[in-house]
């Protein structure tokens, strides 16, 4: 980076980020599960510990008093549930609710007047409490229905206050409470009924701040009269908050529309024929006889693993039934109203599980299935039957490159200890259902499982966990074990096991391994195993690109992965869009500081094994690797230069930009920033900020240098420091009290300029040459622009490339291209020079003495002169005659322009006889009868002015051939049609 300058910088990390995005690709093709479905069920039973997709993490067991107490649960009189947002869970016993902090194993018990039939934590509305309140309590007692005011965080903990909400429960027992994102409460009673449960800020005329409405598709007196309409046993409500799915006793679904705002009730449809549909689906399946045909739990699905289906119906013996609310395309209008329900596909368990099998406590989300197996059949444990997505089978890119994988599953067991009473997701991270792009310091799924022992913990383990099991999972040298994890690389795909590897490498999960699903720290021993496995399978043929092995694809495919999740998105927002705006950043500390460590620890790497990941036999492989480091590290240095602008005074910092770098920051994204020149440009100027805020705390440079580059590395450092006092200098040299001041302040700035010249960008150079030439001093100018160039190229290898022709595909073109922007700057002050004159201290000789005195850059001399005759001013590189302009005139191709100059460059150096034949020859090439007979007699004055008699036999016969062509020229001018 040092050693580099701006424009190749950015080249370099465009070429990989190009690379990256090609081979993240194969995280973009990740399917709609729905496109995996077919009608073969293909289920793999893992036996091995170490690659189980669900294991249990650890048991707590419920303190003294829960203990005894929960022993007495009855789960048709109790409640019992888990709220992982609070790190709290409950269960009921008569009047008594045991709240039960099982992270700092603390218990409360809240006390009712009546017995308690249900309770549960909700959402509260918006508007009604203050900040504080981030959650409510629901208490249902066989009287009434209270609300309690929650308040937790981490700082201030657990805290619940009694409102004065609360409603009659007109006899009914209200025995399941769901709240959605709205703050809106459904409650269902045991009269098989829904029932809304609202609350307001103030009291009406007819109803207190608390109150109750039925819902219902029969009797609307069905509360006080008997009924024999069709009960509803569960009611469930979407991601989006927008639809209610209610399943009744007898395996219908209905399905209610509750609006874009979640504030009406529309019932769409029941839902009658999921038996027969089910049985068509698959006849001869004994698990969809209609006469064991039940339905016993309904699991909404979120948008992350199907825009086609929206519900997942799970049968007493573990059937799944996947039920789409759209039909005709809607799904692609993701936030329309349901208008039907029609069975997308049905998914038996595996072979282990019995039709006349029994589940209970099941649930759905995102590809995982949970159940409890024939729960009766032990007095003191219960198993636990898993079923999650192969995704070896599905992201593999052999099939996912080519066509729609199948749809494979892991089926596995566990037993817990004690009797479950409810199975919630206490998942705190974001997730995808393709685990395999998870980082490794991300804790995946997790389930807590509240049982009458205590809270069993177990976790969804990803392909990077099970990874980190086998390289743990003996203490055998990795190289001695290479079979053994062969089958995990063939099974996942080497260029994703080669990402796996690289993210346990370069995980960051000592700074944020705490909690109680947080992952283990990846010791020394492991960090040794997963670079043995890089250097031994990391040199096979990649799946995604044959010309590469599967180490290069899988560092493109891991750094994806790793900037991913905020390559996409801009860096500040502001309050406002005037002089008062407040700038904040849109990215939170702990993304920046994981994803800048994990790339920091990944060059580390990059140089320590550079075999691996610098050299390759393959020269485009090896350009790659290289082009890849430096994204790596121009990254890392990016984000740290970003943590410290935010950790210092983002919105002061920002505000001493220009306004319209302030606007472009506003709306670029980080991609943009580090990969464009644009970005490079605005990058620029936020360092050129960050610099005049430091100074203004510090005047010192090198404090300020070190404060700098301490904190941003070369992104801003002691390059950016001296450009920035250089350019103040510069521009305070306007106010100097006279000449010989501000030359000696121009000098001296031009000085330290030249020392780093290699990474000045060429519009701060722009910006820099303008002023010295505004101040009289083009020639200063002409010095850095050309110290810029030869930084860039000190071995001056373009002049090979120009006298070849500029060959296409010539490595040396991209030099060439870095040079040409201070080449064009050099350009404009010579044509000023020639155009307009100069009225300051710097004369037009000077200028062009300044500029070529010495030149030993063929390619600028070139370019120049090309620029030059462009602008119709040739004769004027002649009255100066700088250096190459000879070899620049004398070479091919030739045209009618610059053999016409090269004659006048022989006549003005008085060469004449060289004059005389280009003059000759042009003439000769020259159809313009009137043109022609100018040229000629140039070329008759020029042979005239040959004067050595050794020359003048050949004159002679030269003057014969020119006055030959005179006279046809003359006779074709006086009868042209002749």
């Amino acid at each position: 980076m040092e050693n580099t300058s701006p424009e190749n910088t950015i080249t370099a990390v465009n070429k990989a980020a190009s690379v990256i995005e090609t081979r993240g690709n194969l995280d973009a093709l990740f399917p709609d599960l729905r496109k995996t479905f077919n009608g073969n069920f293909s289920y793999i039973d893992i036996k091995a510990e170490a690659v189980q997709p669900v294991s249990s993490k650890q048991t707590i067991i419920l303190p003294a008093e829960g203990l005894e107490s929960i022993q007495h649960f009855n789960a048709n009189a109790n409640v019992a549930g888990i709220a992982p947002s609070l790190n709290r869970a409950y269960f009921s016993i008569t009047k008594h609710l045991y709240i039960w902090d099982y992270v700092e194993r603390k218990m409360i018990i809240h006390v009712e007047e009546d017995d308690i039939v249900s309770a549960a934590f909700v959402t509260p509305k918006a508007g009604i409490f203050t900040q504080d309140i981030n959650q409510l309590l629901i208490v249902s007692t066989v009287k009434e229905v209270k609300i309690y005011a929650v308040s937790y965080s981490t700082i201030s903990g657990f805290k619940v206050f009694k409102t004065d909400m609360a409603t009659n429960s007109s006899g009914i027992n209200m025995k399941t409470i769901v709240g959605t994102k709205f703050g809106r409460v459904f409650m269902l009673g045991a009269d098989g009924n829904v029932w809304d449960l609202d609350y307001r800020e103030e009291e009406t005329w007819f109803n207190g701040r608390c109150s109750k409405r039925l819902h219902t598709a029969g009797n609307g007196l069905s509360f006080i009269l008997p009924t024999t309409r069709d009960p509803i046993v569960q009611i469930a409500l979407n991601e989006n908050g927008d639809v209610l799915y209610q399943l009744t006793e007898n395996s219908n679904i209905i399905v209610t529309y509750l609006g874009k705002d979640g504030q009406s009730y529309h019932d769409v449809l029941t839902y009658k024929e999921a038996s027969a549909r089910a049985n068509d689906s698959l006849r001869l399946s004994k698990f969809l006889d209609p006469r064991i045909f039940k339905i016993v739990s309904i699991n909404p699905i979120s948008s992350t693993e199907s825009k086609s289906y929206h519900l997942v119906a799970i049968t007493s013996n573990g059937c799944r039934l996947y039920l789409s609310h759209h039909k005709d395309n809607q799904h692609l209008k993701q936030d329309e109203a349901p208008n039907t329900l029609t069975l997308d596909h049905v998914r038996h368990p595996d072979d282990n599980i019995l039709p006349t099998d029994v589940f209970s406590h099941t649930y759905y989300k995102d590809g995982l299935f949970v159940g409890v197996k024939n729960q009766n059949e032990k007095a003191k444990e219960d198993k636990i039957i898993t079923y999650s997505p192969d995704l070896g089978s599905i992201t593999h890119p052999t099939v996912l490159m080519n066509s729609i994988p199948a749809y494979k599953e892991y089926a596995s067991s566990l037993n817990v200890p004690g009797k479950i009473l409810s199975i919630v997701e206490g998942t705190t991270f974001p997730y995808q259902i393709n685990e395999l792009s998870a980082p490794y310091e991300q804790p995946g799924r997790t389930l807590f499982v509240l049982t009458t022992y205590g809270i069993s913990v177990l976790i969804k383990q990803r392909p990077i966990d099970m990874l980190y099991n086998l390289l743990n999972s003996t203490n055998q040298d990795t190289s001695l074990r290479l079979l053994d994890y062969e089958s995990f690389f063939n099974h996942f795909g080497y260029v994703n096991s080669v990402s796996l590897c690289l993210g346990l490498i370069c995980s960051t999960s000592s700074i944020n391994s705490n909690g109680i699903n947080s992952v283990t720290h990846v010791s020394p021993t492991t960090i040794n195993g997963a670079k043995v496995l890089l250097g031994t399978m990391g040199q096979t043929t990649s799946a995604l690109n044959p010309q590469y092995t599967s180490r290069h694809d899988g560092l493109a495919l891991f750094i994806h992965r790793v900037i991913h999740p905020i390559w996409s998105r801009t860096l500040i927002k502001a309050t406002s869009n005037d002089a008062n705006a407040v700038y904040s950043s849109t990215l939170s500390p702990i993304e920046l500081q994981d994803t800048h460590m994990t790339l920091k620890k990944l060059h580390a790497l990059m140089e320590e094994q550079s075999n691996y990941f610098l050299r390759s036999a393959n020269r485009e492989e090896e350009e790659s690797l290289k082009s890849m480091h430096e994204l790596v590290a121009y990254m890392s240095e990016g984000l740290s230069f970003i943590e410290y602008i935010i950790k210092t005074g983002l919105s002061t910092i920002v505000k001493g930009m220009k306004p319209e770098s302030q606007n472009r920051l506003k709306m670029i994204t980080l991609k943009e920033l580090f990969t464009t020149i644009d970005g490079r440009k605005l990058a620029s100027d936020l360092s050129y900020a960050l610099v005049d805020f430091t100074f203004s705390r510090n005047d010192n440079v090198s404090s300020v240098i070190d404060i700098l580059t301490s904190n941003c590395k070369s992104f801003c450092g002691v390059n950016d420091v001296l450009l920035y006092k250089a350019t103040k200098e510069i521009f305070g040299a306007r106010t100097a009290t006279n000449t010989t001041q501000a030359r000696t302040i121009l000098k001296e700035s031009l000085t330290i300029l030249k020392r780093i010249a290699l990474h000045i960008p060429a519009d701060k150079a722009a910006e820099i040459i303008n002023e010295f030439a505004f101040q009289g001093y083009p020639s200063y100018g002409i010095d850095l622009a050309l110290a810029c160039t030869a930084a860039r190229d000190p071995q001056n290898v373009t002049n090979a490339f120009v006298e070849l022709g500029c060959p296409a595909n010539d490595a040396r073109a991209k030099i060439f291209q870095s040079k040409q922007p201070f080449y064009d700057i050099v350009f404009n002050l010579l044509y000023n020079a020639v155009a307009s004159g100069l009225s300051k201290p710097d004369s037009r000789r000077d200028i062009f003495v300044r500029t070529f005195s010495g030149c030993t850059d063929q390619a600028f001399a070139y370019y120049v002169f090309e620029k030059f005759i462009e602008k119709g001013l040739g004769l004027e590189l002649i009255k100066e005659t700088p250096p190459y302009l000879h070899e620049f005139l004398s070479r091919s191709p030739f045209n009618y322009e610059r053999a016409n100059l090269l004659a006048s460059y022989y006549k003005a150096n008085e060469r004449y006889e060289e004059a005389a034949h280009t003059y000759f020859e042009l003439a000769r090439a020259t159809r313009d009868v009137s043109k022609r007979i100018q040229i000629l007699l140039s070329a008759s004055n020029c042979a005239n002015c040959v004067t050595d008699p050794a020359k003048q036999y050949k004159i002679f016969h030269l003057n014969e051939a020119i006055k030959q062509d005179l006279n046809e020229a003359y006779r074709q001018q006086t009868n042209p049609t002749q």
